[in-house]
């Protein structure tokens, strides 16, 4: 609900309903062996950025690192990522490196989405 007045202390009321959606709905990276794991455009689920914002650039900040293991470019196993494109991930260069545990773990990143164009927008990468 909204109210918008004027000069002459006229005042309308009215309600609004937004709509807002994704461009991103990611899907789970599943990894088997304590070695660097492509992320590739389906994990990220972007067909919308692609065809829709297509020249937009899309930007991705990590906000919430994973716990369980690293974002790392390029099989740079010794740095972490803290920021990577859409074009990072149409040419392979981002991967997940898992840390060594035992049994069966589920970790996750928090990203956040810039892309001209888009409102920015926060997801789970699980």
């Amino acid at each position: 609900e909204f109210a918008l007045g004027n000069d002459q202390n006229d005042v309308i009321y009215n309600r609004s309903q937004v709509v807002i959606l994704p461009v991103v709905k990611p899907q789970s990276l599943l990894v088997e062996h304590e070695e660097p794991e492509p992320i590739t455009v389906s994990h990220l689920n972007a067909t919308a950025l692609e065809v829709d914002f297509l020249g937009s650039a899309p930007r991705f900040l990590v906000i919430e690192p994973p716990t369980m293991g690293r974002l790392v470019m390029d099989g740079n196993v010794n740095d972490s990522v803290v920021f990577f494109t859409l074009a990072d991930v149409h040419n392979g260069r981002l991967f997940y490196m898992p840390f060594e545990v035992d049994g069966e773990t589920t970790d996750s990143i928090e990203l956040q989405l810039d892309a001209d164009g888009i409102q920015p927008a926060r997801f789970r990468l699980v």
